[in-house]
C-alpha cells in the first residue's frame, strides 16, 4: 500500500526532535563555572547598553528573563542585552549567521489539578467534589536571537539608534540613594558588625561589615541585596526550604539557596541599575556545579524563586 502524501508529511512532522533548551542552558552554564565565570557578577553597563530588551519594540524582559538572558548573551561573548524574535527578525529582513543557534526566555502557565492529602489521596470538598488547586508554572520558549547573531541590511543602524536612545542615566549618586531607600525599606533588620555578611533565619537579621570596610559603594548593595534576598525564605514570607529548613553550610540545600540568592540579587540589582558583584562573598561555583548535574530542572526553579523574591523586595509586574 502506498501512504498518503499528507500521512508522510505527518509522519515526518512529529518525529522531529525537539530541542532541549533546558540541557544547553545548564550545559552551558556548567562550562562558565567550570571556567571560573559567574555570569551573574557584573558590573554595571550604564546606559550605553542598558537592561535587556527588545531591539525592535523597546520592550524591557522582566520577571526571570534578564538573568536567563545575561546568561546567553555571556554563552556568546556578546556584550550587548538587545533581542529579536525570529518572526520580528525576517520581517525586518534580517537572519541569524549560519551556524548560530536561537536563545529562549521563560514565560508563565497557569495550571489547575486537584488538590491530594499527605498520603495522594484527592482531597474533596463539602459537596463531595474534588477541590482544585491553582498555580502559576514556568516554561522554556525559543525563537529568541541576540543581535550578535543576526545579519541583515539595517541592522546596524537599528542596534546605534537603541543604544543611543537606552534613557538618560541616572547619575551614581542617584542610582545609590534609591538602592539605599529600596533595601532600607526591606523589612529585614540590618546589623552593621564584625567582618562577614551574613542572614540569620533565626535572628531574621542580615548581618554586614561596617560600611567603610567595603571597597566600594556598588559592592555593599550587592552584598546587602543578596542578603536580603536570603532573607526573603523566611518562614514568614516565603517558606524556602534552603532557609526553613537550613542543612548547614556545604549541604544539597544550601548550594540551592545560594543559588536562587545569587540569581536574585542579579534580578535585584539590575532594577536598581547598581552592579552585582559582591564583596565579602565565598564563591560557590562547585556547589552549583554538582547541583545543576544532579537536578538539572532546578536552575528553571532557581529561577522562578528568584523572581518571587526579587518581586518582595522591588515589585515588578511579571511580563516577558
Amino acid at each position: 500500500l502506498t501512504m498518503p502524501a499528507t500521512a508522510k508529511r505527518t509522519k515526518a512532522k512529529n518525529t522531529k526532535t525537539r530541542r532541549d533548551y533546558e540541557a544547553d542552558l545548564v550545559n552551558g552554564l556548567i562550562e562558565l563555572m567550570e571556567a571560573g565565570t559567574d555570569p551573574w557578577a557584573r558590573d554595571w553597563r550604564g546606559s550605553q547598553a542598558g537592561q535587556h530588551r527588545n531591539l525592535v519594540t523597546g520592550h524591557h524582559y522582566s520577571g526571570g528573563n534578564p538573568a536567563l538572558l545575561e546568561l546567553q548573551m555571556m554563552l556568546r561573548g556578546s556584550s550587548l542585552p538587545l533581542w529579536v524574535p525570529i518572526g520580528m527578525a525576517k520581517a525586518k529582513g534580517w537572519y541569524p549567521r549560519k551556524g548560530s543557534k536561537a536563545c529562549c526566555i521563560v514565560m508563565p502557565f497557569f495550571f489547575e489539578k486537584d488538590a491530594t492529602d499527605a498520603e495522594g489521596q484527592p482531597i474533596k470538598d463539602e459537596n463531595g467534589d474534588p477541590e482544585k488547586i491553582k498555580g502559576t508554572g514556568f516554561k522554556y520558549t525559543g525563537g529568541i536571537f541576540n543581535v550578535s547573531d543576526l545579519q541583515g541590511d539595517g541592522l546596524e543602524e537599528a542596534i546605534a539608534e537603541a543604544l543611543g536612545n537606552s534613557g538618560e542615566e541616572r547619575t551614581e549618586p542617584e542610582r545609590h540613594d534609591a538602592a539605599e531607600a529600596v533595601l532600607g525599606n526591606w523589612g529585614c533588620p540590618v546589623r552593621w558588625m564584625g567582618d562577614r555578611a551574613f542572614y540569620s533565619p533565626t535572628a531574621d537579621a542580615i548581618t554586614l561589615p561596617p560600611r567603610d570596610a567595603f571597597g566600594s559603594a556598588e559592592g555593599l548593595y550587592a552584598t546587602w541585596a543578596h542578603e536580603a534576598i536570603h532573607s526573603t525564605g523566611h518562614e514568614s514570607r516565603l517558606k524556602r526550604d534552603g532557609i526553613v529548613n537550613f542543612g548547614g553550610f556545604g549541604s544539597d540545600s544550601y548550594a540551592k539557596e545560594e543559588l536562587v540568592a545569587e540569581l536574585g540579587a542579579f534580578l535585584l540589582c539590575s532594577r536598581l541599575q547598581i552592579g552585582s558583584r559582591t564583596e565579602n562573598h565565598a564563591s560557590y561555583l562547585a556547589s552549583w556545579i554538582k547541583c545543576l548535574k544532579q537536578q538539572p530542572s532546578f536552575l528553571k526553579t532557581a529561577l522562578s524563586a528568584a523572581t518571587k523574591a526579587a518581586n518582595l523586595i522591588s515589585p515588578q509586574e511579571h511580563e516577558a
